[in-house]
């Protein structure tokens, strides 16, 4: 029988993806969330190899230290040894449908089955282990900002998902404008991330939700869009790569179109404002959800 090392990490909400990140630096063969609640939760990433927990933890406090955040929100890891078995089975276990804003419903697609959305949109998703439920506060922020700021029924709408991930957020718009009886001619959908996998994950979940044909994929930055003007924007990033990248999120932006901007926590937001106004960018609305926070803004 072959034996996994496990490492399991309890973290707090607000350290949960520096944390994350520091567990795929070392190469894991998979990781999952095996416990969570409101303040916190537990990574287990699983190892061919032993891995040293002395060395796990020095990588996260850095981490957290170089975030200007506390090394304690680190709370606990520990270590085991585990027999062999369908893990990407027992996650699927422990995941159900989740109702987002007032419109959406995100259901794993292994349950649609079960699922009672009512008059929800439905966003089926499969977002294999390596890329999150969907589900985020993040994620969830800019699908209800998507909600508040939807252009009125009919209206034409180009819309930019950068570092689309599992492609939720585009999926979304595409469902508004159906809802809203936008044509495709009308409503233009555009996703990129520099990540071939991101894109893979996000095709499928196209497909998987029969909208394949509606959303234009691509590997790729938001420099790739120079000289495209855009509606809406969605950057569901980190502070530290709207920061770097925002000169390219103004430039794709039409005059008087909206950045809805996320993965951002509480107390970096002013400073990603700082970086933002002085290209022409003013906060229209935002929304806190628990340590995080979605931010919209306007071009002028």
């Amino acid at each position: 029988m072959k034996l996994w090392h496990a490492i399991d990490v309890e973290v707090e909400r607000e350290g949960e993806e520096l944390a994350s990140n520091e567990l795929w630096a070392l190469e894991p063969s998979g990781l999952q969330v095996v416990a969570e609640r409101a303040d916190a939760l537990t990574l287990r990433a699983f190892y061919a190899a032993p891995v040293d927990a002395t060395e796990v933890i020095s990588r996260i406090e850095d981490a957290l230290t170089s975030a200007e955040l506390p090394t304690g929100l680190l709370r606990r890891v520990s270590w085991s040894t585990l027999e062999d078995q369908d893990w990407l089975a027992e996650w699927k276990k422990t995941w159900e449908a989740m109702p987002v804003g007032e419109r959406f419903m995100i259901v794993p697609s292994w349950k649609m089955g079960t699922a009672e959305p009512g008059e929800r949109l439905v966003i089926q998703i499969d977002p294999g282990m390596a890329f999150g439920t969907g589900t985020h506060e993040t994620t969830r922020g800019v699908l209800q900002m998507l909600e508040r700021h939807w252009p009125p029924a009919g209206e034409a709408i180009r819309l930019l998902d950068v570092g689309t991930g599992t492609g939720i957020l585009s999926l979304g718009a595409v469902l508004l404008a159906r809802a809203a009886g936008t044509t495709l001619a009308h409503a233009k959908v555009f996703a990129c991330d520099t990540d071939p996998e991101a894109i893979g994950v996000a095709i499928e979940n196209a497909e998987i939700n029969r909208l394949q044909d509606a959303i234009e994929f691509r590997v790729a930055s938001a420099s790739h869009y120079a000289g495209q003007q855009f509606d809406l924007v969605l950057a569901n990033l980190t502070a530290d790569v709207i920061e770097a990248i925002a000169q390219q999120l103004v430039t794709v932006l039409a005059p008087g179109g909206k950045l809805i901007a996320s993965g951002i926590l509480l107390d970096q937001l002013n400073e990603v404002l700082a970086v933002l106004a002085p290209l022409g960018l003013a906060e229209v609305e935002r929304l806190p959800d628990g340590e995080w926070v979605t931010a919209v803004l306007a071009r002028g």
